[in-house]
């Protein structure tokens, strides 16, 4: 995933490696937008694109959460997803208004994964959620030493 090679993402992960967070046991993968549907090509057709934005930005905002915490065993997940907000038809929409009839795949979704060692990462994707916050492929880390935030830049 590219976002691991952002500046932002190579200075955090140098900071992780030399513990300067110390054990990371909370985290937050960030995949929100309050209103950026992708309307075109098939991003909302299920059968095509086989889900909405857990698997078109929630993963990403996943790989740069686990790839800081050089944790990749999981015990358990649990989550759900959404489709909530794609009825509508007085969108406002980043990308232009989306045919309703037509969204088939998720609005939003949000899981709580369970790490092998007891961390813990609450991951959350939407391409329309009601919300101030906007944060895309971002994370955030809580360590025994220190914490970091990339929503606002380190």
């Amino acid at each position: 995933y590219q976002n691991r090679y952002r500046t932002d993402s190579l200075y955090l992960k140098e900071m992780c490696k030399s513990d300067e967070l110390g054990e990371i046991y909370f985290a937050k993968a960030h995949a929100l937008r309050r209103r950026a549907v992708p309307t075109w090509g098939v991003f909302l057709n299920e059968e095509e694109q086989g889900g909405g934005p857990l698997i078109d930005i929630g993963t990403h905002a996943l790989d740069l959460t686990l790839w800081m915490m050089d944790n990749y065993e999981v015990q358990s997940v649990t989550g759900a997803s959404f489709h909530k907000l794609s009825d509508q038809t007085d969108q406002g929409n980043a990308f232009g208004n989306w045919d309703p009839d037509k969204f088939c795949v998720e609005d939003s979704a949000f899981g709580f994964i369970r790490m092998k060692n007891g961390a813990v990462i609450e991951l959350e994707s939407a391409w329309a959620l009601n919300t101030l916050e906007v944060d895309e492929a971002k994370t955030s880390l809580c360590g025994t030493k220190a914490g970091a935030d990339m929503k606002d830049g380190l």
